[in-house]
């Protein structure tokens, strides 16, 4: 902490500090705004200094602004008061990262590289850019971690690099002390800028290395990089190094690959192949082009004192354009057709669909010599969707996994060719079942766990060009078109016999059976009829003639059905209306097409409750979203997803009062009955609209009158309404209402914002009672809640009646006068009344006070005015009903009461 020094100092100090401000005030509005495009961005460079730019702590300037008052010196205050807090530590102290995490120059002259900022930390959020200007001045009395970085132009704007990428290097040793069964070799990260070279790159690596005194000693000769595969993990060129371990030692046992290659292009060294391309082939090219990602492992290489290496080198790979990615990179493997060159084997697996049709080779022998071994993935194996393929690749593995024909293929590869019939006019010539057999052996014997099968959806498409392109298309008539095609490829009879198709009339005669089946033999044996084919057996009986027409027709595959799980796990809050009990927390099991009528009486037997003794709702953010309606289905719960559901008990001293409990079977009848009635009126009215608009009856009745009069009367918009509840069987002088518990925060300068603090209650009233008598409700129910907090200041307080207690916590302001804004604005609590209009797009004015700025009305504390006199200054303008239903308007979910 800052030392309090004499008063005279202490001025002193204060000056500097409010200088200190205003000066980083002054270069601040000299500071050239960023582009539109984003904050990492700067329009235009008018000086080479400006090419230079610095990163800072948002927390460590957050606290300096407070320690100078910046805020009020920005704004010309009068009312400066600097150094009320803590002097700021050292800058950039919290977002640098670690450095023993990577490498970094440890001599004296340092790069931007070897400082950098920590993983995940977000621009103005963690950290910020600062102009060099304004760096130097706070830099000069805080100290700290410069983090330095250069911006580069793209396109019309300049930006900084942040973050570098990450070159995870793998140090070998030179080839006599390396030991390849215990490979152990440093293995850190460097960081580099994307816009260096692969030159440049080399050049950091020799000096970071060679300052990190572990006797690397590197020079422009004596070492190489190279980059693994992106399959080759740490692990895997561990293993894979470990399969040359008599190459190494004293004594070491050079194959016939490891002797000296008569091409000048080829340094054969120990004749092991790298699993990956020499990055020295890049040379000038930038890092961002040489496709090195930070997972990729980078394996430095070092010569011993011989300048002799450890793996081949090849000097005649040539850059090129990658006929996939378009970039100029080494071509490392070549189509079949030598026409076009890869960087990598993925980009050629990749263009293998995009090349197919104008690749000039086509080898079905490929795949024919592979045989089973210990790394065969035995169709465990993934097919590459080539765009659309999923279908195929789907129907493909399903006939893959049928054991008794991939046996077939398999182990049947010589007989399988003398089976093939080429001169079947319905088949491929073969074609088809040498694809498919290859693509089988791909996926059984092959070692990769990813097969490619764009060879086979090339056959597949010549011969049906349904098939081609990229469309979607049915698995099933997939697997029906390649059991017929390889079942006319593979069938035993070369020329088919004319056989005459006949009807049976003996549906009990099984010799039909047999000749059937051998009439169709004659011209169909392969080994998908042995397998997978099958006949109908179709009898018609004629009712008047007695006569019975037996037909049989064959099949390869058969619909099966899937039966539908419609079951749904409904899990629900119950809320006793007393609070004093628990809520429950429950679930049932019911079926997606049941009713919530049904579901009530799954919920009454669970909780031993009467089954319209409760009210069942959506709420989300504490805020009731739908009451729901006896007559939904339990499906539209999924609707719902993001709410839960809460079952709240009605009043139980209100439900099984006998006198207002009319009962939800009568009222039902009672509404059907109007329902019926109401219909034979309109139908009377539909009566009369036909006449009109066929002019029958008096002149005034003609085609003009009636349009004028049928607009008027009979084009009025018909109301959306939902089924009813029928008010739980309560009486219409019982109304349900929405309680919510709100606090008021302060949210800016002297606003309020109300913030909900509990889900949403249900009470149950009379329209005859009183305001008076609702607050007394209001705090009865909300008693418990006061009985824990009043206890403690009155031992006594829960022995008070609801009158005691409510004027106990109110302060005796029972009297009507007193019972004002004023006197509720310090109140315990208070209670309003929603204004449902200024939730409203136009915000009309309210109900109640009819102020169109209404912020929900203050309750009043009277013995004269009813709740149904509240309800009566909406009905004249809107009307209402006593259910509690939402339904769906043009501006979204409204309520209905």
């Amino acid at each position: 902490e800052m030392e309090v020094p004499k008063d005279e100092t202490m001025d002193v100090e204060l000056e500097k500090l409010k200088q200190e401000a205003e000066q980083y005030l002054n270069l601040k509005s000299k500071k050239k705004p960023t582009s539109s495009y984003g904050y990492n961005s700067w329009n235009s460079i008018d000086d080479q200094k400006e090419l230079d730019t610095y990163i800072i702590s948002k927390k460590w300037l957050a606290s300096w602004k407070q320690f100078t008052d910046y805020d009020r010196i920005k704004v010309k205050s009068t009312k400066i008061k600097p150094g009320r807090c803590k002097r700021p530590g050292p800058i950039n102290e919290d977002i640098v990262r670690k450095e023993e995490e990577y490498y970094f120059n440890k001599g004296d002259e340092k790069e931007i590289f070897d400082v950098c900022v920590k993983r995940g930390m977000r621009e103005n959020f963690d950290w910020t850019f600062m102009e060099p200007e304004l760096w130097e001045l706070l830099y000069k009395s805080y100290g700290g971690v410069p983090i330095q970085r250069k911006k580069h132009k793209y396109w019309n704007s300049y930006h900084a690099e942040v973050f570098f990428p990450e070159i995870q290097l793998y140090i070998l040793p030179p080839k006599e002390e390396l030991d390849p069964n215990n490979l152990e070799g440093d293995e850190k990260p460097i960081l580099i800028s994307k816009h260096c070279s692969m030159k440049e790159l080399e050049g950091r690596i020799r000096i970071v290395l060679n300052s990190q005194d572990a006797g690397y000693n590197l020079t422009e000769s004596n070492f190489r990089l190279w980059k693994c595969r992106n399959d080759i993990t740490l692990q895997r060129f561990k293993l894979y190094m470990a399969k040359y371990a008599e190459r190494f030692g004293s004594t070491p046992n050079l194959p016939d690959d490891a002797q000296a290659s008569a091409d000048p292009n080829v340094e054969t060294n120990l004749g092991i192949e790298f699993p990956g391309i020499a990055l020295g082939i890049y040379e000038d090219k930038a890092i961002e082009k040489c496709q090195i990602g930070n997972e990729d492992i980078v394996v430095v290489e070092r010569a011993n004192s011989l300048g002799e290496f450890i793996f081949k080198f090849h000097k005649g790979y040539k850059l090129g354009k990658c006929d996939y990615c378009y970039h100029e990179m080494p071509l490392v493997t070549m189509c079949k057709c030598n026409e076009v060159g890869y960087c990598s084997e993925s980009c050629k697996k990749k263009d293998e669909r995009f090349h197919a049709d104008k690749c000039s080779y086509i080898d079905f022998s490929d795949g024919e010599d592979q045989e089973m071994s210990d790394l065969s993935q035995m169709g465990v194996v993934g097919l590459q969707n080539l765009g659309n393929t999923c279908f195929m690749n789907s129907g493909l593995q399903c006939l893959s996994n049928a054991p008794e024909l991939t046996k077939y293929f398999l182990n049947k590869a010589n007989y399988l060719q003398s089976e093939i019939n080429r001169d079947n006019p319905l088949g491929t010539q073969g074609n088809l079942a040498k694809a498919y057999c290859k693509l089988l052996r791909d996926l059984w014997y092959g070692t990769s766990e990813v097969v490619s099968p764009w060879h086979f959806k090339r056959v597949l498409q010549k011969f049906q060009p349904m098939f081609a392109g990229y469309q979607q298309h049915d698995s099933q008539e997939l697997i029906s078109y390649i059991l017929d095609g390889l079942h006319e490829d593979l069938n035993r009879v070369m020329v088919k016999p004319y056989v005459e198709s006949k009807d049976y009339n003996n549906p009990d005669d099984n010799s039909a059976n047999e000749e059937a089946w051998n009439n169709y033999l004659k011209r169909n044996q392969s080994i998908i009829v042995d397998l997978m084919h099958g006949q109908y057996k179709s009898t018609i009986h004629c009712p008047k003639c007695n006569k019975f027409s037996v037909t049989f027709d064959p099949f390869s595959t058969i619909q099966v059905p899937i039966k539908v799980d419609t079951s749904l796990c409904i899990k629900f809050f119950f809320i006793p209306y007393d609070l004093k009990q628990k809520p429950k927390y429950c679930a049932i099991i019911a079926d997606r097409t049941e009713t919530v009528d049904e579901f009530r009486t799954k919920v009454s037997n669970l909780l031993n409750i009467d089954p319209y003794s409760f009210v069942i709702s959506f709420i989300s953010d504490n805020q009731i979203d739908r009451m729901v309606c006896r007559k939904r289905k339990l499906k539209m719960a999924e609707k719902f997803a993001n709410s839960k559901l809460f079952v709240f008990e009605i009043n139980p001293e209100v439900y099984y009062n006998g006198k207002l409990r009319i009962g939800i079977e009568k009222m039902e009848q009672d509404y059907l009955k109007k329902k019926a009635i109401e219909e034979e009126k309109e139908k009377e009215e539909e009566k009369k609209r036909e006449n009109m608009r066929r002019g029958i009856g008096s002149g005034y009745y003609g085609t003009s009158y009636y349009n004028s009069y049928y607009r008027r009367e009979f084009m009025k918009e018909e109301e959306v309404q939902d089924d009813d509840d029928f008010n739980n069987g309560l009486d219409e002088s019982i109304l349900k209402v929405v309680l919510s518990l709100c606090q008021m925060e302060n949210y800016y300068a002297h606003y309020l914002k109300k913030k909900s603090v509990s889900f949403q209650r249900l009470l149950t009233l009379r329209k005859s009672m009183t305001l008076k008598d609702i607050h007394l409700h209001v705090f009865s129910y909300l008693r418990p809640y006061f009985d824990d907090f009043y206890s403690k200041e009155n031992p006594k307080f829960t022995e008070l009646s609801n009158e005691d207690a409510f004027a106990f916590v109110f302060e005796d302001g029972l009297n009507e006068k007193t019972w004002d804004e004023d006197y509720l604005e310090k109140a315990t609590y208070q209670l309003r009344v929603v204004n449902q209009r200024q939730e409203t797009y136009d915000k009309k004015a309210c109900y109640f006070c009819g102020d169109s700025k209404c912020e929900n009305c203050f309750l009043e504390f009277s013995n004269s005015i009813t709740l149904e006199d509240l309800l009566n200054k909406i009905s004249t303008k809107k009307k209402i009903s006593n259910n509690s239903f939402y339904f769906p308007n043009k501006y979204g979910w409204s309520k209905a009461k």
